[in-house]
């Protein structure tokens, strides 16, 4: 889009849904942009070959990435509309807009974005959808404790033969020493009378605290989405 206009000029999109995402990513917007309740029914869209070149034709190529690029760049100037006019809410949905199209574009580009960081985008998405739900943060906290508690617990019946009975004593205790194993300040952590346990035992509860601070990390982010600037 090539627009022959002045330095005060106001180009505006207002009440608008694009069914199938946008491109204005080489938009020459030499003026000031607006947006106002603007929809994307499709965060990536699924006709990806209106995007590939300048002519709106089926290209029939199955390479997404110049697509891609393109739509992740439109989020990512809108997003920076938002923020330029102090509107939090809206830049963090086109932020997440932006971060699920580049997580797609990093799955078919792993020759160009490494290994680091289209782990650290799968992390930012299953841990808290890129800042925006801190329920998901919860949920992520919740499953990775389940997950490493109860393959530490496999660890003791395995080296420290710890065993198991069905008594409400015994799931008091269990659901204890669970409470006690998500206090991550806490690193004398004794479960079931034990003052020590195997080199697994360490290992795994080392890692799984890890997870846990990173869990609560990420939900504090989500709960702070609308702080201001």
């Amino acid at each position: 889009m090539y627009n022959k206009v002045s330095p005060n000029t106001i180009i505006s999109f207002e009440n608008a849904t694009f069914h199938q995402s946008l491109d204005i990513s080489r938009s020459n917007f030499w003026c000031k942009v607006q947006f106002w309740r603007i929809e994307i029914n499709s965060i990536i869209p699924s006709e990806f070959w209106l995007y590939e070149n300048d002519m709106i034709e089926d290209t029939s190529t199955k390479n997404k990435k110049k697509a891609l690029i393109k739509i992740r760049e439109s989020y990512r100037r809108i997003k920076q509309e938002f923020n330029q006019e102090g509107n939090n809410i809206e830049a963090l949905k086109f932020h997440e807009y932006e971060m699920h199209v580049y997580k797609e574009e990093a799955s078919i580009s792993k020759d160009k974005i490494k290994w680091e960081d289209r782990t650290t985008l799968l992390f930012n998405e299953c841990s808290n959808n890129f800042g925006s739900s801190w329920l998901r943060g919860l949920w992520f906290t919740t499953k990775v404790s389940l997950l490493f508690y109860t393959i530490f617990l496999l660890m003791l019946c395995i080296f420290n033969e710890l065993h198991f009975n069905l008594s409400w004593t015994s799931a008091s205790d269990t659901l204890k020493y669970f409470i006690q194993f998500l206090n991550i300040t806490v690193w004398e952590y004794k479960p079931f009378g034990l003052t020590t346990y195997n080199g697994l035992g360490y290992l795994v509860f080392f890692i799984g605290r890890i997870f846990i601070g990173y869990g609560y990390y990420q939900t504090i982010q989500a709960f702070r989405k609308y702080k201001s600037n």
